[in-house]
């Protein structure tokens, strides 16, 4: 009768009699699971009502008082409601400009002994709110750990389509890209050492998460296994060759400075807003002194400068070093490097994006035309130049080579000659 008479009481606000009343009932007798989960609820209220980044202390001693009940996991509506109350204060919190990461990781120590149902919708949603503190937070990659990642539901691997047509990664997607950046930035050896299979097993598994083998070739970097690199990167460089980042990892772990200069300048000619090309920018300097390009070496130099005073960063003492150098002080800059850059861009293109012209195939088979023009002959493709001259469904023998597909992102065929 007694948790029936509390209930009522938190229904009808008078939540300081109801905590009162289940106060007495915990005192009289401790072990009897109503009266404990009569007075979750009511900490659960309590905590409701504080769940602001003001109130964050009272919020957390609520929550710290729920822990002491020792709530069984089974009490699935009570743990789902508290999932979506943490969740939400985590939200309020990031959003004051006041707080610290100290707010969070206080969060932290009170929430994991808490039995969160999972995998479940609010279980995801603690993630996906918590991911917003991916920089900033230094335990990230211990709360996604805590959190499982493999309590990923099958729609958290789905992207999400916004009304207006806008592609949002999935959920998997984004937490793996920053539990990886996180664990490097940290230089967390072992987590990296652990998470390396894994990594590669999931792009595997998600062929179309197509940033993974980036931040795999970062992981295998930071391991010393550069040969590995070169493998999943060359595939990568193919997918996303216009991505100034993918030739610079390359450049950065090139076998000699000639071929390090190639690949840094592919990425500098890459299409990118100047304030991602600062730490490029700074590479290529140091490149370009070694090589006594001096004109082109002042040019990037006033340029990285000019972005870093515009954006109001701090310079490094190397930076500051080299406006002081005699080079600098005697080297007028030169108008433009785009012309020579060229050169060497597409030689680090050659190095990396072969396409062997001379693997070739036959295909025999009934002529498929589209309403294009194009055509195809098994997994081979017809230019319309070609195509036209058949029907469709017609039976023909033809040749063909590799041929990159911009559009689907894979290696197919391409006829080049009618056979019969």
């Amino acid at each position: 009768m007694s948790f029936s008479q509390i209930n009522q009481l938190r229904k009808t606000g008078r939540l300081r009699e109801a905590w009162q009343l289940a106060h007495s009932c915990l005192t009289t007798d401790s072990d009897n699971i109503w009266n404990r989960r009569a007075m979750a609820w009511v900490l659960y209220d309590y905590a409701k009502l504080n769940a602001t980044f003001d109130r964050h202390q009272q919020f957390l001693h609520c929550l710290n008082q729920i822990n002491t009940l020792q709530i069984p996991p089974e009490e699935n509506l009570f743990w789902e409601q508290t999932a979506w109350l943490v969740r939400g204060f985590i939200a309020t919190c990031q959003r004051n400009k006041s707080h610290t990461h100290l707010h969070f990781s206080q969060l932290f120590e009170s929430i994991r002994p808490m039995p969160f149902p999972k995998p479940s919708e609010s279980w995801s949603a603690l993630l996906q709110t918590t991911l917003r503190l991916k920089t900033e937070w230094p335990s990230f990659p211990d709360f996604c750990q805590w959190w499982g990642l493999d309590n990923l539901r099958p729609e958290d691997y789905q992207p999400v389509i916004t009304p207006d047509g806008h592609r949002i990664l999935s959920l998997a997607e984004r937490v793996y890209m920053a539990y990886t950046k996180a664990i490097l930035t940290q230089n967390r050896q072992n987590d990296i050492v652990q998470w390396e299979p894994t990594l590669a097993e999931l792009i595997n598994l998600h062929p179309a998460y197509i940033y993974l083998p980036y931040y795999l070739a970062k992981i295998r970097i930071s391991l010393g296994k550069p040969q590995l690199v070169h493998h999943t990167m060359r595939t990568f460089a193919r997918k996303k060759r216009d991505q100034f980042w993918v030739w610079e990892l390359l450049g950065d772990i090139a076998n000699t400075p000639e071929e390090r200069f190639c690949l840094y300048s592919k990425a500098i000619t890459c299409p990118a807003k100047d304030e991602m090309l600062v730490s490029l920018r700074e590479k290529m300097v140091s490149c370009l002194i070694q090589r006594q390009n001096y004109p082109q070496a002042r040019f990037e130099l006033d340029r990285l400068l000019a972005t870093r005073q515009r954006n109001q960063w701090t310079l490094s003492p190397s930076l500051m070093q080299m406006q002081q150098a005699d080079w600098y002080l005697a080297t007028q800059p030169d108008a433009s490097t785009d012309s020579f850059y060229t050169p060497y861009a597409k030689q680090a293109e050659s190095l990396f994006l072969p396409v062997n012209k001379t693997e070739s195939r036959t295909f025999s088979g009934k002529l498929t035309k589209t309403r294009t023009g194009i055509g195809f002959v098994g997994e081979a493709y017809l230019p319309a130049h070609l195509a036209e001259k058949y029907n469709h469904g017609s039976l023909i023998t033809v040749s063909a080579i590799r041929a990159f597909d911009k559009k689907k992102n894979r290696w197919g065929w391409k006829v080049i000659r009618i056979i019969s």
